[in-house]
């Protein structure tokens, strides 16, 4: 029996037409895509107001299968528009002009990705603009050329803002000080038009006004010219000179050196390094100076009661500062009306009497220095606190005040008690140089070596001498160095100290007592003495001394090495141009009488001598 065959034909069949038949893949949702041009001028990384559309330019968009792109042209808000964009990944283009200066920040080509989903895609081709500045300087044009060039003013120190608009309330996108040659800076602009305000002082008048447009552009510096006439800042001593008549405005800067309450409530002191001068009429609900403020005044110089004043003051504080020292002055310099409108001091002025009556406050103290030069000081009033009873009569005080005047009187006006000490009472010589380093003294002695310009050790230097001894005394740096002549005497008040191991009186005060006196005989002496520094800071006298040799060089100081009769050496020092002495002054061999004043140079002695006088060939 046959087995029936089964039949699998129609499924198989089935089965092979459905193996060769192929899947067809969805075709996606369109999408569409907008390219945006634009000018980022804020700098925001997004279009937004003040930014600039690119309109007119042409973008592509480019299969990354290789097939045809497609183009589309941006409008007036800088956008390229494509829909119906089939699933797929494109590369965009852009061409076509762009702002002169505007850089690509974007990339140059980016890829835009239309998802199979569809839906909407945006892509920016940003532009920026590489940033300006704006260099500028503010002068004063002395020659009238129109350009900044030698003998021109330059205005230093004042401020210089730059603002994004006209608006100037807003925050400046920049401020500068004008430097030494009135230059001014900004960088980092954006291009556009700015708004320069400059600070002037009341005293300047700028060209243009003190608000100026200027235009910065890409990459680009702008350069500003800003021309001023009128004054700057001058100096007090500038100020002082001014016309009184004058209605100029002038403007200083200084530290004050008397504050106001003091001498009045509306009143105060100030000076700098030319002078000092009295500013009244302050605002006190605005600004209350006091010592150590530096402050920038602005105002109108006039006279009353022969006092020079600024008058109806703007001041304004502009820092602190340690206050002014006082000058150290004598009465001759008081009376002549020197350092007006300054802090200055004077030593050992005797009360002669004290003036006003009962309880006043404000009164005159007539008094005396050693040499019987009158001195007024003035108590100004309440804010300077000293009672009538403060003053002794026949008592010497250090007095340190302003120094003003009234009418044809010059006054030296303390601000307080503690500007009043009782004056040191002279000690001999030989006293003071046993006193400590920095011990403050007080001597009465005849000169015997010259301060002068043409003086033997200098305008600064002298010999003073006594019955007990003789010492140098020594104008410090910051002191006022005055003529001291021989045969003056003289009373020199200052502070003990060495110099190269040789005492002297420095930083000192003098007071001429009397002209003319007896210089004192020199002290014969020997070469031994010389050298043990016996008699130290006397004239002396060594004679027929032995020349042994001449320092070589060319120098005004030097040495001479001499021997006396005894055969001791000692060095004789020529200290300069001022003694007429020269090399050729001396010859080896030749025997002299030398004289001069011993003084010594780290532990050695030294004979020096005044003038060819002093150097006597036997």
């Amino acid at each position: 029996m046959k087995r029936p065959v089964k039949r699998f034909v129609p499924l198989l069949l089935a089965l092979g037409i459905a193996a060769c038949s192929e899947a067809t893949t969805p075709e996606g949702e369109p999408t569409q895509v907008t390219v945006r041009a634009f000018v980022d001028a804020n700098g925001s990384g997004v279009f937004d107001t003040g930014d600039a559309a690119i309109a007119g330019a042409q973008v592509s968009l480019t299969p990354a299968n290789g097939e045809a792109g497609v183009t589309a042209t941006t409008d007036a808000s800088g956008v390229a528009t494509f829909n119906a964009v089939e699933p797929g990944s494109y590369a965009a283009a852009l061409t076509g002009d762009v702002p002169v200066g505007a850089v690509l920040a974007t990339a140059s080509s980016p890829i835009v990705v239309a998802p199979f989903q569809g839906g909407t895609v945006a892509v920016d081709f940003r532009y920026v603009f590489n940033p300006g500045g704006v260099s500028g300087r503010l002068y004063r044009d002395e020659n009238g050329n129109g350009q900044f060039d030698a003998g021109d003013t330059p205005a230093a120190g004042l401020t210089v803002r730059v603002f994004s608009s006209a608006d100037t309330t807003q925050a400046p996108a920049g401020q500068s000080t004008t430097g030494a040659e009135g230059e001014f800076s900004f960088s980092g602009l954006r291009p556009g038009t700015y708004t320069l305000v400059i600070s002037a002082l009341p005293t300047m008048q700028l060209e243009g006004g003190s608000v100026q447009t200027v235009v910065v552009g890409a990459s680009g510096t702008a350069n500003v010219s800003v021309r001023f006439t009128g004054n700057l800042i001058i100096s007090i001593d500038e100020a002082r000179a001014n016309n009184p008549l004058d209605s100029a405005l002038v403007a200083v800067e200084g530290v004050v050196a008397a504050g106001t309450g003091v001498y009045n409530a509306r009143s105060f002191y100030m000076q700098d390094a030319s002078g000092g001068i009295l500013v009244f009429g302050v605002d006190t609900a605005e600004v209350k100076p006091q010592p150590g403020d530096r402050v920038r005044v602005v105002g109108r110089v006039i006279a009353f009661n022969n006092e020079l004043e600024i008058v109806l003051p703007s001041v304004t504080k502009i820092g602190t500062t340690t206050p002014p020292a006082p000058r150290m002055v004598t009465a001759a310099q008081i009376n002549a009306f020197e350092f007006q409108g300054e802090l200055a001091k004077t030593l050992s002025l005797c009360v002669d009497t004290v003036g006003g009556s009962g309880t006043a406050t404000a009164y005159d103290v007539i008094t005396r220095d050693p040499a019987g030069n009158r001195v007024v000081v003035r108590v100004a009033g309440t804010g300077v606190g000293i009672p009538r009873s403060f003053w002794q009569v026949g008592t010497r005080y250090d007095v340190t005040g302003i120094l003003n005047r009234f009418r044809s009187t010059a006054q030296l006006a303390p601000r307080s008690e503690a500007d009043v000490s009782a004056a040191l009472v002279p000690v001999t010589i030989a006293a003071a140089k046993a006193l400590q380093i920095g011990t403050r003294a007080a001597i009465v002695g005849v000169v015997t070596a010259p301060a002068a310009s043409n003086g033997p050790f200098g305008a600064r230097t002298f010999y003073v001498q006594d019955a007990t001894s003789g010492m140098m005394a020594f104008f410090s740096p910051s002191g006022s160095a005055i003529p001291v002549a021989l045969g003056d005497s003289v009373q020199v008040t200052g502070v003990m100290n060495q110099f190269g191991g040789e005492l002297e009186l420095d930083s000192i005060v003098v007071t001429t007592l009397r002209t003319g006196a007896t210089v004192p005989a020199p002290r014969v002496v020997t070469g031994a003495q010389v050298d043990a520094r016996a008699f130290e800071g006397e004239l002396q006298r060594v004679n027929d001394v032995t020349v042994l040799s001449v320092q070589t060089g060319t120098s005004a100081a030097f040495n001479v090495t001499v021997r006396d009769p005894a055969g001791t050496e000692f060095v004789v020092r020529v200290g300069g141009a001022g003694t007429g002495l020269t090399r050729v002054s001396f010859t080896v061999n030749n025997h002299y009488d030398i004289i001069g004043v011993l003084g010594s140079f780290n532990g050695a002695a030294q004979l020096k001598p005044r003038s060819t006088a002093d150097v006597i060939a036997r």
